[in-house]
């Protein structure tokens, strides 16, 4: 950061937006908000004096990514819409196609699916033209989470596992460890536990190897869930917890919520009922705070389950409203869920 403002300073104006530039996958990584803050701005700052589009474009990108990580979904919007403009008017093509991309996932995080697959196709379609193996397999990573929030599974693995085989191919570890953290998550929904069990414990080793500490939270929530299912309750708790203790280090709500509701879901199972409750309670205000709906419905339809389990109706009101945010957003699986629960409801006031 110091090296950045003193070019700035010097009047060195293209080092200094190269210096925040380069260092944007670092920051997204690590998170150290306030300096990535401080020098996404320095070097939109020297961008701008300069008048380089591209910069400044670069700069806007560099600071939706901040704001996309702090849940400020709004600023994002404003950055990439800017950073679109701009890579457009400069004729930067990567930047334009990375715009589209950036836009879908937050379009994604805020619950929007159609706009999000709308965008994540115009950009696979254009990194496909421009022969972009690493902006092909982002792309289908990105319709692949899609997919699976719209609980389109099998379109969800053939995308992760195009995705992963571009990764390998291209030699990119994070991108590897990702897609096999997803697949993961898939497979368990597919109800395919071996598959499961694999794939996220090959994507938990990579992440580890390559000291993605966010993403090893990412992975020990989706593998806290598997050793669930496949009643290794004592292994999920660890599991879940230790993905708790690393997603504190980190400003990304998504992923401690996330890691919460895995916890959650193995104290439950664990008839630890008090101790689920509170890990719901935790998840539920942390998404809810953040306004990311999939996380904020997950965790709610898990507090009213455990409400419900011990004699509760009162819970109704919660899960109508789950199931109409699922509904409007397109999750398709907690849609199923909210209409279980609110069948039990239902058997409950006629018994």
């Amino acid at each position: 950061m110091a090296v950045a403002q003193r070019a700035m300073a010097d009047g060195s104006y293209e080092p200094a937006w190269l210096i925040a530039d380069w260092l944007r996958g670092y920051l997204g990584i690590q998170q150290p908000f306030r300096d990535w803050f401080v020098l996404a701005e320095t070097g939109l700052a020297a961008a701008a004096i300069s008048g380089d589009l591209l910069g400044q474009a670069a700069a806007h990108h560099n600071l939706a990514q901040a704001c996309h990580s702090m849940s400020r979904f709004e600023e994002a919007l404003e950055h990439l819409a800017k950073a679109r403009a701009l890579s457009a008017e400069g004729n930067w093509l990567e930047g334009h196609t990375a715009a589209l991309c950036n836009l879908g996932v937050v379009y994604a995080d805020v619950g929007k699916l159609g706009e999000a697959l709308e965008k994540f196709t115009q950009s696979l379609e254009d990194n496909q033209r421009a022969g972009s193996l690493v902006g092909t397999a982002v792309n289908l990573e990105n319709l692949g989470d899609v997919h699976r929030l719209m609980h389109s599974l099998d379109e969800a693995v053939g995308c992760y596992k195009a995705a992963h085989a571009l990764y390998t191919e291209i030699g990119s570890p994070p991108g590897q460890a990702s897609t096999l953290t997803s697949l993961g998550g898939v497979y368990h929904a597919l109800g395919d536990p071996a598959a499961a069990a694999y794939h996220a414990e090959r994507g938990l080793a990579m992440h580890c190897e390559s000291g993605n500490q966010l993403g090893q939270a990412t992975a020990l929530a989706e593998l806290a869930r598997i050793q669930c299912a496949a009643g290794r309750v004592e292994a999920a708790t660890e599991s879940a917890r230790a993905a708790v203790d690393i997603s504190r280090e980190f400003g990304d709500h998504r992923a401690k919520a996330d890691a919460h509701t895995a916890l959650a879901g193995a104290l439950d199972v664990g008839m630890r009922g008090d101790e689920a409750l509170r890990q719901y309670e935790i998840a539920h205000a942390i998404a809810s705070a953040a306004r990311i709906p999939y996380q904020e419905t997950l965790a709610a339809l898990g507090l009213i389950k455990i409400r419900a389990d011990w004699g509760s109706s009162a819970e109704r009101t919660l899960a109508e409203k789950s199931l109409r945010t699922a509904r409007q957003a397109g999750f398709r699986g907690l849609e199923h869920k909210a209409l279980s629960l609110l069948a039990e409801f239902d058997v409950d006031e006629v018994e």
